[in-house]
């Protein structure tokens, strides 16, 4: 069976086409919900989809009667991407997504009707506080690495602009999340700073762990603004090497994100898998580590195409093996 999964983010949008659960092609296009609402319009956003579409159909010589349907996810299908879904509310496992999908038709883009998964949205993010919070894409992220975590329940994390971190439980269902903006914060001091000439407006090349433990331990015992600065005072005052501080200060930005999962899911001993492959998703899966927690990253294989592999789970879990309709 072939389909095509569509993956949007903030500022990518990711195209896959399957066969029989395989990956075949992908294509990736440099426009997501940023642009979109920067534009305000999603015109960008449809032309990138219609090309990637019409580029695997060629590379997989298929017609688009050939296809089971088109899925997709993300912040496509919010207020600044193709159509706003709302979100379901938690807990929400794949019976509860499989039912919340929404068909929508856009003939610019293809001939076919496009599904839609919904986000998900909790009513707390910390105890306490009231604020709730919510996710879109990372749902069917998820979704897709479940098979690759046998023990349950499990605390993900989803390195990013924005660092998601979410608790599945026993039943598999998408239980309570929380969200922080640890990707944003370090790419603003890594190159719109006074920090950006220390690092030299670059993110780490190699992982040191001795340096990420220090910047940690900074934010820790002097707050995260002074431990930050601290990298300027390592490059002039000590003589550290650019990539000593770029990774000092990434630990500096990791410890909010520690700090953010002990708070959000008190006394939650549980295991914790990082979807990454970056310098940032080591540095967490090192922090945790150190404090005697059950944390690792998920293998390359698994945290790629995640979002396509949910999605067909979803798929899946609606139609069987049956076109959808």
């Amino acid at each position: 069976m072939n389909a095509i999964t569509i993956d949007s983010g903030t500022t990518r949008t990711r195209i896959s086409l399957w066969a029989d659960g395989q990956c075949l092609h992908t294509t990736v296009c440099e426009v997501g919900a940023r642009q979109t609402a920067a534009d305000r319009h999603s015109g960008a956003l449809q032309q990138a989809l219609r090309d990637g579409i019409c580029r695997l159909m060629s590379l997989g010589n298929l017609h688009f009667n050939n296809l089971a349907g088109l899925i997709a996810s993300g912040m496509i299908t919010s207020n600044a991407g193709l159509c706003e879904i709302p979100h379901l509310l938690a807990p929400a496992g794949l019976p509860e997504l499989a039912a919340g999908l929404q068909c929508r038709s856009f003939p610019d883009i293809c001939p076919l009707p496009l599904w839609f998964i919904p986000g998900v949205r909790c009513e707390e993010n910390a105890p306490g506080q009231g604020l709730g919070d919510m996710m879109r894409g990372e749902e069917t992220e998820a979704m897709g690495c479940l098979g690759a975590q046998a023990r349950l329940p499990v605390i993900m994390m989803f390195p990013g602009s924005h660092n998601k971190m979410i608790r599945i439980n026993a039943q598999s269902e998408i239980e309570h999340s929380a969200t922080s903006m640890s990707g944003e914060l370090l790419d603003a001091l890594t190159h719109h700073t006074l920090l950006a000439q220390s690092v030299e407006n670059d993110f780490p090349h190699e992982y040191l762990p001795e340096w990420i433990q220090k910047g940690c331990e900074a934010t820790r015992s002097v707050g995260f603004p002074s431990a930050a600065f601290g990298t300027r005072l390592l490059r002039v005052l000590q003589g550290v090497s650019r990539e000593q501080a770029a990774n000092y200060l990434m630990g500096s930005v990791a410890a909010g994100d520690i700090d953010a999962l002990e708070g959000c899911f008190p006394g939650a001993h549980m295991p914790i898998r990082i979807l990454g492959q970056g310098i940032y998703a080591q540095a967490l899966a090192g922090l945790l580590a150190a404090q005697r927690m059950d944390a690792a990253q998920l293998p390359a294989d698994t945290a790629t195409n995640a979002a396509g592999r949910g999605a067909l789970k979803i798929a899946k879990a609606r139609w069987g093996d049956q076109k959808w309709v």
